[in-house]
């Protein structure tokens, strides 16, 4: 490894202490650099602001687990509205725990994420997928209708609720450093809980549902 390349990791591995302490707002350059052991011209040289110094730490992981969950919703309107009806909660459970498993990879950078991105555009995560699953749950109603399930008329409000709450409640098994195994369990937990909820309030009988 070059003697740049081993500057940049130290600035990287402080920053990631920074970022993870203080968040985006509070951090400061001048006490990365010095955690570093590197100049603060040094860190210009690598990094052109703390804007890009945050970008590059965490803003691959944000667009991967955007991407992850986007493959997940694609897995299930590839099927019949027939299959959806089968199969949709086995592909979300899949995905949540494939969401997962990725975040505990990269744990520091998504408790960053989660608790330090304000200020940036990563601070609405959260947001952006309840949005998305929002967006699916509506296209996934469409489809039951086609197969002649009236569900009950769910307010906007409830929804968002709802939604928010299940992509919340995996995040927190992150920000309080719940171990993989457990973490684990609970997501399927999370998962099954909120799927059956969906199903109850979309009118779907239990005896056209697929047991997980």
């Amino acid at each position: 490894m070059s003697k740049e390349e081993k500057s940049r990791e130290k600035i990287l591995m402080a920053a990631r202490k920074e970022f993870l302490e203080k968040g985006f707002s509070g951090a400061s350059l001048r006490r990365i650099s010095k955690e570093a052991g590197v100049t603060t011209g040094s860190l210009y040289w690598h990094f052109k602001n703390k804007e890009e110094l945050f970008e590059f730490i965490v803003g691959g992981h944000y667009d991967h687990i955007i991407k992850l969950y986007e493959e997940g919703v694609n897995r299930v309107f590839g099927m019949t509205p027939e299959e959806q009806k089968l199969f949709t909660g086995d592909v979300g459970k899949a995905c949540m725990l494939e969401m997962l498993e990725y975040m505990y990879q990269y744990k520091t950078e998504f408790k960053i994420l989660i608790d330090g991105a304000a200020g940036t555009r990563y601070e609405n995560m959260i947001q952006q997928l309840t949005e998305a699953e929002i967006h699916a749950t509506q296209r996934f109603i469409r489809h039951m209708r086609k197969l002649d399930f009236e569900g009950r008329r769910i307010r906007p409000e409830l929804e968002h609720i709802l939604v928010s709450s299940m992509f919340s409640g995996m995040l927190e098994l992150i920000s309080h450093d719940i171990p993989f195994e457990t973490a684990g369990e609970c997501a399927i937990g999370l998962h099954d809980y909120h799927n059956a909820g969906w199903m109850h309030l979309l009118n779907i009988p239990d005896k056209d549902i697929q047991a997980d």
